[in-house]
């Protein structure tokens, strides 16, 4: 199965610093994430205490430092960017949560997941309200004339995230393409990654200009999946059990390529220069965090000896 990409291992390859504007730093999205999401009040229950676990768990909010350092560069209100960055993260954790229980993955975070330490039922609602909580945020944006954008945007890369999801438990089935790996491994990740750039570029009004951060976040996604496939090669074959292996080397393998590390990291970095060309394209210097991030990922990816 295509891994979603983890806050933790993600921090690794991204460490953008916060956005300098006054109010608009991290702690200022993770306190108003737990509003959004009805954490804020001193009432405990089920739901409440799962969701306070899951955050006090960490992550590297890599999607809200993407979005609060875009926002400093196209000059968006600090009320903005918190909620910008803030709806990109709820979505982003409402993934995990349902991505663990379908994928059974018992820890997240170095934790056991949301659905071992509570239960299945109880991470489904969470997830849930973790959607409805990020739309929420979206009621704080200073610029709502753009407010029917950013929900349709918001909608569009749900969806195209769970479309990738349904498309990565049925490919599970057979053996599939390398063409096939792309585009489940671009929808995987890459939607949700982007989005808060995404959405600072459309608040700003550069609404052409955002479906080049898209793309860009989209081939990150799979050079990204491709460094995750080299350095989990033989584990996720073990894993595997005998069914199709999810692993782009054992893909390139089966289509009987003789050098699958080789043709690997050459798409992987095919994808990077991809996403680095739609980076460099943003207006104000709103790719610069991304084309951080893409620094960081080709230097591990070089790092790799085939």
């Amino acid at each position: 199965m295509i891994k979603t990409m983890r806050a933790d291992s993600l921090k690794n390859i991204v460490d953008v610093p916060p956005a300098p504007q006054a109010g608009a730093d991290l702690d200022a999205v993770e306190h108003f994430m737990l509003r959004c999401i009805g954490l804020h009040s001193e009432t405990s229950n089920a739901l409440q205490d799962a969701l306070t676990n899951h955050f006090q768990a960490g992550g590297g909010r890599t999607r809200a430092r993407l979005g609060l350092k875009a926002a400093d560069a196209l000059l968006l209100a600090p009320r903005t960017a918190i909620a910008l960055a803030a709806a990109a993260e709820l979505l982003h954790n409402a993934s995990l949560i349902h991505d663990d229980l379908q994928d059974r993955s018992a820890t997240r975070r170095g934790a056991p997941a949301l659905w071992v330490s509570c239960s299945e039922e109880t991470a489904i609602c969470a997830g849930d309200l973790l959607i409805s909580g990020a739309y929420q945020a979206l009621a704080r944006c200073e610029q709502p004339e753009q407010l029917a954008a950013l929900i349709t945007c918001m909608h569009e890369r749900t969806a195209e995230v769970i479309h990738g999801q349904v498309a990565d438990l049925n490919a599970q089935q057979s053996t599939i393409g390398l063409e096939r790996y792309r585009a489940i491994a671009a929808a995987k990740s890459g939607p949700l990654l982007g989005l808060s750039t995404e959405l600072a570029l459309l608040a700003a009004g550069y609404s052409e200009e955002a479906a080049k951060a898209a793309q860009a976040a989209r081939d990150f996604a799979i050079a990204y999946q491709i460094l995750d496939d080299l350095h989990d090669e033989w584990e996720d074959s073990a894993a595997s059990d005998g069914s199709a292996c999810m692993n782009v080397i054992h893909l390139l393998r089966q289509a009987g390529d003789e050098h699958p590390h080789d043709t690997a990291l050459q798409e992987a970095h095919r994808a990077l220069q991809r996403a680095r060309l739609a980076a460099r394209s943003l207006p104000l210097g709103s790719g610069q965090p991304t084309l951080e991030c893409i620094g960081l990922l080709a230097q591990q990816l070089n790092d790799i000896q085939p």
